[in-house]
C-alpha cells in the first residue's frame, strides 16, 4: 500500500515535533501557572451553557493553551488548586492543545478528501459502546490515521497512531466536532 509509505514517516516526524512540545509544556505550563500568566472569561460550551474559562495572558503560550475548553478544565478529575488544575489540564490531559490548530501540522477535514480501508465498510462502530474488534487506516491527503481494537488478554485494548481523521469523515463534521477547528496528532494505547 503507497500510503504506507508516506504515513508512516509523517507519523514519526509528528511524533516528535508533539513529543517536543509535550516536553516544553512541562517547563513552560509550571512556569506560567505560578506567575498567574491566565484570565478568567466568559464562556458558552455547545449546549450553551454558560461557564467561566481560563486563558493564557501570555500569546506565546497558545501552542498549551485549549481553545474550546480552557486551560483549567475540571471535568474530568476535580482539583482544588488553580495552580495543579492548570497541570492536570494543560500537561497531562491536553498536552499541547493548540498544536492541533496549527498550520501545516493540522488540516480541516473536507469530506471529498478522506479514504479508509478496514473491517467494516461502514466503520461507524469507533463510537459505538460497547468496543468490539475492529481496525481502520484512514487518510486525508498526506494526513493519515490507523486505528485497531483488540482483544489482548480477555481485554479490549485500543491502539491509535496518526490523526484523528475516521472513515465517517466522508460525510462530515457534525457541527459541535472540535475537529472542526484543526485535526490533530496522536498517538494512544489503552483499553478501549
Amino acid at each position: 500500500m503507497l500510503r504506507l509509505l508516506y504515513a508512516i514517516p509523517t507519523w514519526i516526524l509528528m511524533f516528535i515535533i508533539n513529543t517536543i512540545t509535550i516536553i516544553a509544556g512541562w517547563i513552560v505550563v509550571p512556569i506560567a501557572a505560578a506567575c498567574k500568566a491566565y484570565e478568567a472569561y466568559d464562556w458558552h460550551d455547545g449546549a450553551g451553557t454558560p461557564r467561566v474559562q481560563y486563558r493564557w495572558t501570555w500569546r506565546w503560550m497558545w501552542l498549551w493553551g485549549n481553545s474550546e475548553d480552557g486551560i483549567a478544565n475540571d471535568s474530568y478529575k476535580k482539583i482544588d488548586s488553580m495552580f495543579m488544575k492548570i497541570i492536570y489540564w494543560s500537561c497531562v490531559r491536553n498536552p499541547s492543545n493548540n498544536l492541533r490548530m496549527t498550520p501545516y501540522v493540522s488540516f480541516i477535514i473536507d469530506p471529498s478528501k478522506v479514504g479508509f480501508i478496514g473491517s467494516d465498510p461502514v466503520n461507524t462502530s469507533y463510537a459505538n459502546k460497547p468496543p468490539r474488534v475492529e481496525w481502520f487506516f484512514a487518510w486525508h491527503g498526506i494526513y493519515s490515521s490507523f486505528w485497531i481494537i483488540f482483544n489482548y488478554k480477555g481485554t479490549l485494548k485500543r491502539f491509535w497512531i496518526g490523526w484523528k481523521v475516521y472513515p465517517n469523515d466522508q460525510k462530515g463534521l457534525s457541527p459541535g466536532s472540535y475537529r472542526n477547528h484543526g485535526v490533530g496528532y496522536c498517538t494512544q494505547f489503552k483499553d478501549a
